[in-house]
This record gives C-alpha cells, structure tokens and sequence, in this order.
C-alpha cells in the first residue's frame, strides 16, 4: 500500500523532518459528546478497529510517540511501542471533564459559552488554558524534534486540541483558529521541518481519507 509515502517522500527526498500527527481512535466519550481532557477514557470497539488500520505505518516510521492516555496509547501500540510524552496530552478540562455537552451548558454557562465562542480566553477550572496547553504541547514537539534527522518520518498520536494547537503554532494562528484543524478519530496532519521552519501539508489525511466534524479530544 503506497499511503501514506505517497504523501510525504518527496519531504523525505528533500531531507525534512516530517511529523504525522494523528488522532487517537473513537471513545464511547466521543460519541456521547463528553468532555474528555486528561480523563483516562479507553478506545471502544470501534476505535480499536480504527486504531489496527494504522499498522500500516509500522514499517514506515523512524520513531514513534504518544501521549500516555490510553485511547492515544492504545491507538499507537497499534503501529509500534510508542515513546509516552506526557506534553502530548489533550487539554486538561478540569471539572468539566466526563460531563456531557448540555450538563456543562447548564452547569458552567460561562465556560461553556466561552468555550464555544471564544476558546482562548477560556481557564477551565482546576484544568488548563489554550495558552498553557500549547505552550507544553509545542516543547514536547521541539524536544521529540531534536532527537531525529533531517529525512526521518515521525509518528505522533495525540489529541484533538493538541494536535490542533499545534497546528496553530506553525501557521502563526490565533489559538481561537484550533477547529479549523480538527480532525475525525486516527484522522492526521503532516508537518514538515526543514531550514526554512516548520509548514502543514495541505490535505486531512487517513486510511479512508476525510474532514473533521468532531470538537473533542
């Protein structure tokens, strides 16, 4: 199967460090449109059967990371044994965290209202702030960056916020910009560091390539 070195051998060709960042497979949380954040949700079947169509990566990849939370985990040990990152967790929700979408609309009318509307000057309770999380989400990417070479192809598995935010970093985005880059469950970004600086390949790409429609990590 050629995908995805169709995608990214010519950054190989051209000695860039490329990074696919994907998302973690479906959680019965996805689907019941629950916060998620730093909760330890595990992938359902679906996503397990999402997750073992990344094996396809497993030959391809010159290093292999993931956030520790078990639906990242478990969605990259279908590809290799990942390096855990803690900086590549989601956003940490703080109390809203397992709370349905309505519970928190009732419950946290400012967050939630915040949230929707303008994310970035949203502080979750006892949990993060956009700023925060891409600012540790960014180190973690900086340092696994540091440890390859320019022509190493790169496996991150992380979070729907996270991956998002860095997306935002490299195209010089508000945070408020983060679902522009959202992405349906083992749904990926490329991204490629050469002299000139970090850049995002064009297309959302996936065994079964699609858009986002999802908000939650």
């Amino acid at each position: 199967m050629e995908w995805p070195m169709r995608n990214i051998e010519s950054n190989r060709i051209r000695g860039e460090l490329v990074f696919i960042l994907i998302r973690h497979g479906r959680t019965d949380w996805n689907i019941q449109r629950r916060f998620c954040g730093w909760a330890d949700v595990p992938l359902n079947l679906e996503g397990l059967a999402q997750a073992e169509k990344l094996s396809v990566l497993t030959s391809q990849l010159d290093g292999l990371y993931s956030s520790p939370l078990s639906r990242a985990k478990q969605t990259a040990s279908s590809i290799g044994e990942p390096i855990l990152v803690d900086g590549l967790k989601e956003l940490n929700q703080g109390v809203v965290e397992g709370l349905q979408d309505g519970v928190v609309r009732e419950t946290f009318p400012t967050v939630y209202e915040g949230w929707k509307n303008a994310p970035d000057s949203v502080q979750f309770p006892q949990g993060e702030s956009l700023s925060i999380c891409q600012d540790r989400v960014w180190r973690a990417v900086e340092e696994i960056a540091s440890l390859h070479n320019p022509g190493d192809v790169v496996g991150v598995v992380s979070h729907q916020v996270s991956i998002g935010l860095i997306l935002c970093r490299i195209n010089g985005t508000s945070r408020d910009d983060w679902r522009k880059y959202a992405l349906k469950n083992t749904c990926g970004w490329i991204v490629c560091f050469s002299p000139q600086g970090w850049s995002v390949r064009p297309n959302v790409w996936s065994v079964e390539t699609g858009l986002a429609d999802s908000t939650r990590g």
